[in-house]
C-alpha cells in the first residue's frame, strides 16, 4: 500500500511518495522508488509493483511535437504508448471488453498533472493537487488544509500525516519536481 501525492502551481509540478510495501499482515520500507523521473516526466505509482516496473523500464513515449498541446499529447501519444507497453508486458487485463492495469499512476509533465486510473482513464482534475493509494484520502485532506505551505512542504506534510493516521504508509518520503 502507499501514498502518492501530486501538485502543480501553474508553472511546475511536484510528485511525492512513501516507501511502504505491505500486504494484509506486514509492512516494510523498500529501496525501489515509487516516484521517479523519466525524461521530461515525473511518475508516481501506487498499486502493484509490476506497474512500477513497466513504467520505470518501458515508458519512453515519442517527444511532443511543436504546436501540439500537452493535453492532446497526453491523451493520444502518451496514453497509446502506456496502453501498448502494459499490453506487451502482459500486465493489461481485459474483462467484459474493459481494459485495466494494476496500478494508479500520477504523471507530471511541465506544469500539468494527470492521473491514470487502473481502468485506463487519464484524468486532469480541476484542482491543482491529487493523491492516490491507501493513504490518499488522508493526504487529500491534509493538502486541502495547508494551502499556505509551499508545494514540496505540502506534499511532505501530507505524507507524514498519512503515515501517522494510516497503517500502510511509511518513510522515507521522496518528492521530485519538473
Amino acid at each position: 500500500m502507499t501514498c502518492i501525492i501530486g501538485i502543480n502551481d501553474g508553472k511546475k509540478t511536484w510528485i511525492g511518495g512513501d516507501s511502504a510495501s505491505s500486504d494484509t499482515h506486514t509492512i516494510h520500507s523498500v529501496h525501489t522508488e515509487k516516484v521517479f523521473k523519466k525524461g521530461k516526466f515525473i511518475i508516481g505509482i501506487s498499486g502493484a509493483w509490476e506497474a512500477s516496473n513497466v513504467m520505470r523500464y518501458r515508458f519512453n513515449p515519442s517527444p511532443i511535437k511543436k504546436g501540439v498541446s500537452v493535453d492532446k499529447y497526453m491523451h493520444t501519444i502518451v496514453f497509446d504508448h502506456i496502453r501498448r507497453i502494459f499490453k506487451h508486458a502482459g500486465h493489461l487485463t481485459i474483462s467484459s471488453s474493459n481494459e485495466s492495469q494494476n496500478g494508479t499512476i500520477l504523471i507530471g509533465i511541465g506544469k500539468h498533472l494527470y492521473l491514470l486510473q487502473s481502468g485506463l482513464s487519464l484524468v486532469d482534475y480541476s484542482n491543482n493537487f491529487e493523491a492516490t493509494g491507501s493513504g490518499g484520502a488522508v493526504a487529500l485532506g491534509a493538502m486541502a488544509a495547508t494551502k499556505e505551505l509551499l508545494p514540496e512542504e505540502r506534499i511532505m506534510n501530507a505524507l507524514e500525516i498519512a503515515a501517522k493516521y494510516t497503517t500502510c504508509v511509511r518513510g522515507p518520503m521522496k518528492v521530485l519536481s519538473t
